[in-house]
């Protein structure tokens, strides 16, 4: 998401679901994220987390 956009605004890109009430993790675009950390985004610290669940996580993920 552009940071500059409202919580609700314009995303950039959809890279996957996850349902926080139940911690399922619905789909993720793991060709997708790579790409985006390839570009130089900056993984969240929740985003971290999902990606270590769904054991996704790579080295270079900014870690």
């Amino acid at each position: 998401m552009d940071s500059k956009s409202p919580r609700e605004g314009h995303y950039l890109d959809i890279l996957g679901t996850y349902d926080p009430k139940s911690g399922n993790i619905v789909n993720l675009n793991i060709e997708g994220i790579n790409e985006w950390i390839r570009k130089g985004a900056q993984l969240s610290d929740r985003v971290k987390a999902i990606l270590k669940q769904a054991n996704q996580v790579k080295a270079n993920a900014n870690s």
